[in-house]
């Protein structure tokens, strides 16, 4: 059964943003104000019980008039959670420009192109906020072209891949190598699987990190091959004149391509919840192999990207 990951929406803090009642704060809990206009806080608009009912008439749902535009809102997403497109209008619209009318009539805006980024500002700050909450549910808001959306994120997702590493620039072989410290600690305690999905995603990890280096955009849904694909064209050029050994590297970094997908496989094949545990298929030896050769790729990719 297909998960219902809407329903992580009816947190009672990420219902106050999306109606405007809670604002994004600073460390010091004072409400966040715009670097376009100082006077603005970084906030939801304000959406009442009468927008909320108009909404679900349009959407074809009917709810039953609440105390505050709160509670409306979390009886029309109980309502909706379990359709995909309801959703999404509902999410559209809260993000949507019709929405944020009266932001563009305040005195503090003065023009057109300013509402435009102060409008893009709070909502990517808003749905930060919201992230922060739904990271502990293994999902995200994503803004996209046809309005935000809701996406299902790997429990060891990049932000935790690089095993609490919090400077990125920064991230050396070092740092690397204490958290393989780690994953050998779980094979020695016999989790296989849990080592081998480790290693996997710090993989993915480095991979992600050398390719936003060079500015590209990630949407999040690549997978292994789709990662070493892009990090070859980006940094193995090969442009070693001379051909036999241009003609071996091409060989190394097939296999290079080939040892991550191969590792992209087997976590897939011992990963899932329902699969067979990799200590009942793979010898300790083979573990220590597929992880010891997965800190050896990372390490190549982090310090390729660091030239």
């Amino acid at each position: 059964m297909k998960e219902n990951k809407w329903k992580y929406l009816l947190d009672d803090y990420i219902i106050s943003l999306l109606v405007g009642d809670t604002p994004v704060v600073e460390d010091n809990m004072f409400p966040k104000t715009s670097k376009y206009s100082t006077f603005i806080n970084i906030q939801m608009p304000k959406i009442n019980e009468r927008q909320i009912t108009d909404l679900s008439k349009k959407i074809g749902v009917h709810i039953k008039n609440g105390v505050n535009s709160s509670q409306e809102l979390s009886q029309l997403i109980k309502f909706c959670c379990t359709d995909e497109q309801k959703m999404r209008k509902i999410m559209k619209y809260i993000f949507g420009k019709e929405n944020f009318k009266d932001l563009y009539d305040s005195p503090y805006v003065s023009s057109l192109d300013e509402f435009k980024k102060i409008r893009s500002e709070i909502c990517n700050e808003v749905i930060k906020d919201i992230n922060n909450v739904l990271y502990f549910h293994n999902c995200k808001v994503e803004l996209e072209v046809d309005g935000p959306d809701l996406i299902t994120i790997d429990e060891n997702w990049i932000d935790e891949l690089i095993l609490n590493i919090p400077d990125l620039e920064n991230i050396d072989e070092f740092q690397i190598s204490g958290s393989y410290t780690k994953i050998n600690e779980d094979i020695n305690k016999g989790d296989f699987t849990g080592a081998m999905i480790q290693s996997r995603t710090l993989l993915e990890g480095a991979l992600k990190y050398a390719i936003s280096v060079q500015n590209k955009h990630l949407t999040g849904k690549e997978d292994l091959p789709e990662l070493i694909k892009l990090f070859k064209q980006l940094y193995l050029k090969n442009n070693v004149t001379n051909s036999e050994l241009r003609s071996n590297l091409k060989r190394l970094y097939g296999n290079l391509s080939g040892a991550i997908e191969a590792i992209g496989i087997l976590r897939n094949k011992f990963g899932d919840a329902h699969a067979t545990n990799a200590s009942d298929v793979l010898s300790k030896a083979n573990i220590h192999f597929i992880v010891n050769a997965s800190f050896s790729l990372c390490s190549f990719v982090l310090e390729t990207c660091k030239k």
